[in-house]
């Protein structure tokens, strides 16, 4: 990858991992992975978090995916079936703890301090919970959330968390700078409803909403709707290279 960029006259030693959803997700799995070390210098995850996602090992999935095709283990009959009865296989669209390249989930890494020393911008769309399920309330971050020093990972979590800073504290403990995380990582949530025929409030913000500002793109097709709010929010997408510019 490193020798491609160098070929695009790009920088190998800026390189930045971007996703959203599950694009998303391949950052965290690269992240979290010891191959991936040295490949990028900074990631981008929009709308997904694999934090409460468990993967299946290795052996299970192969289990798992020799039963759909009858329990062979070759590609012989899965070649042999048709396009319909491939399609009417289960699909399981999740990474595999390999022990190899995905030693580790995303939350162990974390967990352990051995996901990827590099800077992250993070964040997700307000109805993102209700795509997911996975979350049950309104979050809300501060942009940027930056931990540099034990001294202001405790003042954050203070002026954060209140009264349930002694439990933020018991779950994330840090008693030495090191510990405080050294890595900046920015977190930031997206609010703004899509407009349309209603004013935004048949969808909302749901997932996936924020890539029209994102890359500064309005469809034509939805021009009625479009309002000068819409296009200044659009400098969003400008941001995105601020981001790994800025820091290096």
């Amino acid at each position: 990858m490193c020798g491609s960029t160098a070929a695009f006259d790009g920088d190998p030693r800026r390189v930045t991992r971007a996703g959203q959803s599950a694009g998303a997700g391949s950052v965290e799995v690269l992240m979290s992975s010891p191959l991936a070390t040295g490949l990028f210098s900074q990631g981008i995850t929009q709308s997904y978090n694999a934090i409460t996602m468990g993967l299946p090992s290795l052996a299970a999935a192969e289990r798992s995916g020799s039963a759909s095709v009858g329990g062979t283990r070759t590609l012989a009959q899965p070649r042999a079936m048709s396009p319909g009865d491939l399609l009417a296989l289960p699909f399981q669209p999740t990474p595999v703890l390999d022990g190899r390249f995905v030693p580790r989930t995303w939350r162990d890494a974390l967990k352990t301090g051995t996901q990827a020393d590099v800077p992250l911008l993070s964040g997700m769309v307000t109805g993102d919970r209700i795509f997911f399920a996975l979350f049950p309330g309104p979050f809300s971050f501060d942009f940027p959330t930056r931990y540099a020093s034990l001294n202001r990972l405790r003042a954050s979590m203070r002026a954060t968390f209140g009264g349930l800073r002694q439990e933020f504290s018991s779950l994330y403990p840090a008693a030495a700078d090191a510990e405080a995380g050294s890595t900046p990582t920015y977190l930031y949530r997206f609010s703004r409803a899509m407009p349309d025929a209603t004013g935004g409030q048949k969808y909302g913000a749901f997932h996936s909403s924020d890539l029209a500002y994102t890359f500064d793109y309005f469809s034509p097709s939805r021009a009625a709707f479009w309002t000068a709010d819409d296009r200044r929010l659009g400098e969003i997408a400008s941001a995105w290279p601020k981001f790994y510019s800025k820091l290096f």
